[in-house]
């Protein structure tokens, strides 16, 4: 049970003087596409699943359902594997039970955390679907150990810390019935045990937290009590343990979450096997005694053993990586992934597992980065397969025989709170420098190990890969068995034609060999001949299908010139009537370098000085003149036009009261305003005496446009006369300096004169104090005006009168 988390995962440099073993890590080159969640499956086509966890969610409290998978490269490299997301569980789950199966799918069950804590699912492999088991007991899973039995049945572990009776009860878990059910109950809990496959194929554990073992055996269909731990190996205070590993000489080797280690020689029968004190963990200076806090180990293809080891008492940090050398009994320390010699992570923080080409991939909880661990030395050979024959059994599916299929370990472990065993066969075929893995199932030896001379069958089916002969490996534990010549029928692309130009087709020819002639051949496009040379640019399937009714496949891509697609960019002119406007394409696809040729004669991607209009250019490859046309369009704003309004004259040469409101259209509008001789920058001019005024509006682009107007002074005079029937009478008419206005039957005592151009601009307003509704007589100056066509419009109350002059 994990009880505290720490999540950082930077890395601590002690100075001082190691003496590492010759074991080197090594940064896998692309980071997961998820934070690691734990758990890691090697399936039997050479690929790994990993748990997933999105990062920041609180691990192992919120855990989720997400999966990812490593795909080792062409060359069989997980150090340039490539990563992709699986399809998601149903329920969310973390620490959990997990086992690869016979068929080569993947049985998941429990979760100390989440909500699949007594569910189980199983991901198929081919159809990259998950599966419900029906038919759950309805106990609580949780961090159970499991194991796989002789006969590809899952011995299931229940467990619950708040409720101990659960602790000894068990499962089985059917893969040809799809169902759970009861399994013989253990005497003592194991609880936070780690179980360990022995090889008679029963599985042994140590009653937690005590020192009386146990094993279950399968032949009886029950659990004995076995022997007497002599030392303690559980944490009195978090009840956790070590990983436990089968050793090369057949003895359990079993860590503590103390300083204590046990080791285990069975009996070979259903008598106890032995304990014996195992040796003391390390101790490491300024750090004094380290030991195992649930964390993993890994058997390794030099028959040492990798573990992670930190300070005690539990949950301390740093940790360490030590080698445990079974023939001397002794612990020899090597560096920490990334450099350094020790972590601050916890042990139970990390994983491993054995990898097939005899490397160790090791991950951090809640980081995207993993390693591998290339073990110093050769592989041993108590631990080498041997091959006995290979033997067709239907299309590109075969039968292996041969001896130690299942290793002599079942790997990697991890005390109770994951199950990541790789003791079943792995097939490798290598031509030159490409590596093929092969998807091995139903393995005679199911969850065995140590088989030593029986014979062992598994069957393999072949991948999509060109017919040839082939090397090939059986892999136990990254242990390879001596290379056998393996011929098969399969499909390649012999030759291809990628297009040229812009306009082309290609082809391509397909290969088959080392089947049953003759050959019929199905292109992706419906062509049914080897070649085909009408092909555009694309991904095509070539099937090839023998005589025998066997079937292989290949894909082709085929590659031609993109086609050139441009993108054009404007700027428009600022100011009317300028030159500011600019234009640039950008040309994508195709082959460079490219031309341009523009409708002004330019041929750069760039122009400038551009007056408004419309300008084309037409981009060309390097490919046979290849190329498009695209338009910019460049325009401009309508040109500033000043406007004065609400005109107000002065009352006379003593008066300052004369205003004026300007105004502006056209341009980028965002005026601001300059008067001149003022300074003032308002739009509305008050206070002002007679003269010319000049306002300058510039618009949001920097655009000026200036013009002015004249304000005369109203010298006007009123007098009564009698003038007869009412309106307005101007005289003289025209006139040059002054003109009189006669205003009959004045309604108000006072009225308004204005005075308007011909474009109905204000040139004057003037308030008159009328004093009576008597005919006035009205003088006013108009020196000051250009000569041109006037009017006169004379308001007083709801009266208006309208009259024109002409000033010469």
């Amino acid at each position: 049970m994990i009880k505290k988390i720490l999540v950082c995962v930077s890395l601590f440099l002690f100075v001082q003087n190691i003496s590492y073993a010759q074991g080197t890590w090594k940064a896998l080159t692309n980071p997961a596409p998820l934070t690691m969640g734990g758990g890691m499956v090697l399936l039997t086509d050479g690929t790994v699943m990993c748990k997933g966890y999105v990062s920041g969610s609180g691990f192992p409290l919120t855990p989720d359902a997400t999966w990812m998978l490593l795909t080792p490269d062409i060359h069989g490299s997980y150090l340039n594997g490539t990563w992709t997301v699986l399809p998601s569980e149903h329920d969310t789950r973390s620490v959990f039970s997990s086992q690869v199966l016979p068929n080569g799918n993947v049985y998941v069950a429990g979760g100390e955390h989440g909500n699949g804590t007594a569910s189980g699912e199983i991901y198929n492999t081919v159809t990259h679907t998950w599966n419900y088991i029906p038919n759950v007991p309805g106990y609580d899973i949780e961090d159970a150990n499991s194991e796989l039995l002789y006969d590809g049945t899952v011995l299931e572990g229940c467990a619950n810390p708040f409720n101990p009776p659960i602790d000894t009860i068990n499962m089985f878990y059917s893969p040809v019935t799809g169902n759970f059910s009861a399994a013989p109950s253990s005497h003592g809990s194991h609880e936070e045990s780690s179980w360990l496959k022995l090889p008679d194929s029963s599985v042994l554990y140590v009653d937690a937290p005590a020192a009386s073992s146990e094993r279950y055996i399968p032949k009886l269909h029950k659990w004995v009590v076995d022997g007497t731990v002599p030392v303690a190996l559980y944490d009195f205070s978090s009840y956790e343990t070590g990983p436990c590993l089968l050793l090369p000489n057949g003895k359990g080797f079993f860590m503590g979450d103390v300083q204590y280690s046990a080791i285990y020689t069975p009996s070979g029968n259903t008598s106890p096997g032995v304990w014996s004190a195992g040796p003391q963990m390390p101790t490491k200076a300024g750090y004094g005694q380290l030991g195992s806090w649930d964390g993993p180990g890994a058997m390794m293809v030099n028959g040492k053993a990798l573990y992670s080891i930190s300070q005690l008492p539990s949950e301390s940090l740093p940790s360490f990586f030590y080698e445990f050398n079974y023939n001397t009994n002794t612990f020899n320390e090597v560096g920490a992934p990334g450099g350094g010699d020790s972590v601050e992570t916890q042990t139970n923080m990390m994983t491993m597992l054995d990898l097939p080409d005899g490397t160790v991939l090791f991950a951090y909880t809640d980081s995207t980065k993993f390693y591998e661990y290339l073990p110093g030395g050769a592989p041993i050979p108590q631990g080498k397969p041997t091959i006995n024959g290979i033997f067709p059994d239907s299309c590109n599916k075969y039968m292996i025989t041969g001896k130690l299929f299942n290793g002599i370990s079942e790997g990697a472990s991890f005390g109770d709170d994951w199950q990541m065993s790789s003791n079943y066969p792995i097939i490798r075929v290598t031509n030159g420098s490409n590596v093929y893995y092969c998807k091995t199932t139903n393995w005679n030896r199911l969850g065995a190990v140590m088989t030593d001379s029986a014979e062992d069958t598994a069957y393999f089916t072949v991948p999509s890969m060109p017919g040839g002969t082939y090397s090939l490996v059986v892999v136990a534990n990254g242990n390879p068995s001596n290379p056998v010549p393996f011929t098969t029928f399969g499909v390649s692309i012999a030759s291809q034609t990628n297009i040229s130009n812009c306009s082309g087709l290609g082809g391509a020819t397909a290969f088959a060999s080392n089947g049953n002639t003759p050959y019929t051949y199905l292109w992706s496009n419906g062509a049914t001949t080897a070649s085909d040379t009408n092909l555009t640019g694309g991904t095509y399937t070539i099937t090839v299908t023998e005589s025998g009714g066997c079937s292989v496949s290949a894909n082709v891509t085929i590659t031609q010139p993109g086609v050139i697609s441009l993108t054009m960019s404007e700027t428009n002119v600022s100011c009317n009537g300028g030159n500011s406007g600019k234009a640039s394409v950008t040309a994508s696809g195709g082959s460079t370098p490219y031309t341009y040729n523009w409708s002004n004669g330019a041929t750069t991607s760039n122009i400038t000085g551009l007056t408004a209009g419309s300008y084309s250019v037409t981009v060309t490859d390097a490919y046979n003149g290849c190329g498009d046309t695209a338009m910019a369009t460049i325009t401009q704003p309508a040109p500033i036009a000043v406007t004065f309004t609400n005109v107000v004259e002065p009352s006379s040469p003593s008066y300052s009261n004369g205003s004026i409101t300007g105004s502006a259209t056209g341009g980028t509008p965002g005026y601001s305003y300059s008067w001149t001789p003022s300074g003032a920058t308002s739009a509305t001019l008050t206070g002002l005496t007679a003269g010319t005024y000049t306002l300058c509006v510039t618009d949001a682009k920097g655009c000026t446009k200036c013009d002015n107007i004249t304000l005369v002074n109203s010298t006007a005079s009123v007098e009564n006369v009698n003038s007869g029937s009412g309106g307005v009478i101007i005289f003289p008419n025209p006139a040059q300096n002054s003109i009189t206005l006669l205003i009959n039957d004045v309604a108000a005592s006072d009225a308004r004169i204005e005075i308007t151009d011909l474009t109905g601009r204000t040139i004057s307003s003037i308030p008159i104090a009328i004093g009576s509704s008597a005919d006035k007589k009205i003088t006013l100056n108009i020196s000051g005006l250009t000569a041109g066509i006037y009017f006169v419009r004379v308001s007083s109350g709801q009266a208006v009168y309208n009259a024109k002059f002409i000033k010469e």
